[in-house]
């Protein structure tokens, strides 16, 4: 007789940050935390332009959906998501880059740098590597998820 076992759709199972806390759970809890925020901001700010609405909307469309992918571990989303953190990554990097390039300069030419302008460089710091190990176990559920099998798998039993 053949016995027919299927895997469960959202698998708990999940690489481990620290050998102790799921990387799914950090990720789907950034993204709701996100999610969060977007609404808020769409509820507060209702004054803004209507571009800035649409693109809030859209926004906030994607991280949800974004959610659902790794919720569900659909693997073409997640990996949408990923590239998409990527090309994004773009902003805080421009920005790190000009507070580096404001804070040299302000150091060594200027010699006027003041505790303000190193803290501005420390949060942007801190931001840029909070989104690149965001991005990082958001890689890491892709690679776990292209290893997982697909199909069900099939045992034969005899009775």
């Amino acid at each position: 007789m053949t016995h027919f076992e299927t895997r469960p759709l959202c698998s708990l199972n999940s690489p481990l940050l620290c050998g102790f806390f799921p990387i799914k759970l950090a990720v789907l809890l950034v993204q709701l935390i996100a999610i969060v925020i977007q609404f808020c901001m769409l509820y507060y700010n209702g004054n803004q332009e209507e571009i800035v609405f649409v693109a809030m909307v859209l926004l906030l469309v994607f991280t949800i959906s974004s959610f659902v992918a790794f919720l569900g571990e659909y693997g073409t989303m997640m990996a949408i998501h990923y590239y998409v953190s990527c090309i994004l990554l773009i902003w805080p990097a421009v920005v790190f880059i000009m507070k580096l390039i404001s804070l040299c300069n302000k150091l060594f030419i200027e010699e006027n740098a003041t505790s303000r302008d190193a803290k501005d460089f420390m949060k942007i710091t801190a931001i840029l590597f909070a989104v690149i190990f965001y991005i990082w176990m958001c890689l890491q559920l892709i690679r776990v998820a292209k290893s997982r099998l697909i199909l069900p798998r099939f045992t034969i039993r005899s009775n």
